[in-house]
């Protein structure tokens, strides 16, 4: 990994909030649609390895807001494909005022709906984005956002896993 990513990955995990902060993860994004099966991707890792909830929203995260609320979170990360003109795979991370500058047009939607239905609930949200290479249909997940998906799944390992049992 190169320097600056690797900076730029520190930089991202200082900005998460810490376990104390009571965060869950919400993985969003179509599985048949190559790329853009990131979010789910790192979901479906990362379930029952962290200390945090974790939800595969799928293509419909607003179905989930509810269970987020009630998992007693008080701050989302989203992890989810965005255009937002980067390098393919390249990783960022954005608060939800953040996105109308992207390109993202099949969530934002979904994301403004959810950020005023966590607002009511007292969760903040963040968007854990990949910049995406391809969206085709039946396509396979370039290597550029596999090998972000794996470093997202590794670094949120990091920083919600589940301590080691004693024994």
């Amino acid at each position: 990994m190169m320097p600056d990513a690797t900076r730029n990955l520190r930089d991202i995990a200082a900005r998460l909030p810490c376990l104390e902060d009571r965060p869950a993860i919400a993985g969003v994004g179509n599985e048949l649609r190559a790329d853009d099966a990131f979010g789910v991707m790192i979901a479906r890792s990362l379930a029952g390895r962290v200390a945090v909830p974790v939800f595969d929203t799928g293509t419909v995260p607003e179905n989930y807001l509810g269970k987020v609320v009630q998992a007693g979170a008080k701050h989302l990360i989203v992890v989810d494909v965005v255009d937002f003109r980067g390098d393919g795979g390249e990783i960022r991370l954005f608060g939800p005022e953040e996105l109308e500058v992207c390109h993202i047009t099949t969530h934002l939607p979904a994301y403004e709906l959810a950020q005023f239905f966590l607002n009511v609930g007292g969760v903040q949200m963040l968007i854990l984005a990949a910049q995406p290479v391809t969206l085709q249909l039946a396509g396979d997940m370039s290597p550029a956002v596999r090998k972000a998906a794996d470093t997202v799944t590794g670094m949120l390992e990091d920083l919600y896993g589940k301590p080691e049992e004693q024994g």
